[in-house]
């Protein structure tokens, strides 16, 4: 009878741990990737996207296809310098 006590309390253990990690929100991108539409000038987040999978940017160009900004930041309504940009025609 005490070896069961010890193994049901051994199995709560690993359960109620194992419930702790899985309920863990996930950490947020700490800097957000922004697509620019050049013929209005607004941004569209496309943070975790990959490049040449889910969107390219043509390299006959040298306006800002993409720019990256700090957390928080949205460049369509906030004044910002982009911490990296790349150039080209944006396309999705």
């Amino acid at each position: 009878m005490k070896n069961l006590r010890s193994k049901m309390a051994a199995v709560a253990i690993l359960l109620s741990a194992g419930a702790a990690f899985a309920s863990a929100a996930p950490s947020p991108f700490a800097n957000h990737k922004w697509a620019r539409n050049p013929l209005n000038n607004s941004y569209t987040d496309i943070t975790g996207q990959a490049k040449g999978v889910d969107y390219s940017c043509s390299a006959n160009t040298s306006v800002i296809c993409t720019a990256t900004y700090a957390q928080g930041v949205n460049p369509n309504n906030q004044v910002a310098t982009p911490l990296s940009t790349e150039t080209g025609e944006f396309s999705q």
